[in-house]
């Protein structure tokens, strides 16, 4: 369950900001090259921004939750190895 709020946390953390870009870039293009905007207002534009921004996004949060399982497990098996150190000094 852990995994799940890390990678929905990591994919709002990222896919937020780039989707707030992305409609930035849009508005301004809108306002200041008028003419340029109406040749890229094309669908297949926009659909292409958007399969990317997604792509970007998903692939962060999988990075993102395989890292943080082999961190995890390093350090379970760091903090092992510190107990059986800890015993072994203590027998």
């Amino acid at each position: 369950m852990d995994k799940v709020i890390n990678a929905c946390s990591m994919f709002n953390l990222i896919g937020c900001p780039l989707l707030l870009a992305c409609m930035c870039v849009e508005r301004y293009l809108a306002v200041i090259k008028p003419v340029l905007y109406l040749r890229l207002r094309k669908w297949e534009y926009r659909m292409a921004i958007t399969a990317a921004m997604w792509a970007i996004t998903l692939a962060f949060c999988v990075v993102t939750c395989e890292c943080s399982q082999v961190e995890s497990s390093e350090h379970t098996a760091s903090s092992r190895s510190l107990i059986a150190e800890f015993r072994v000094c203590n027998e």
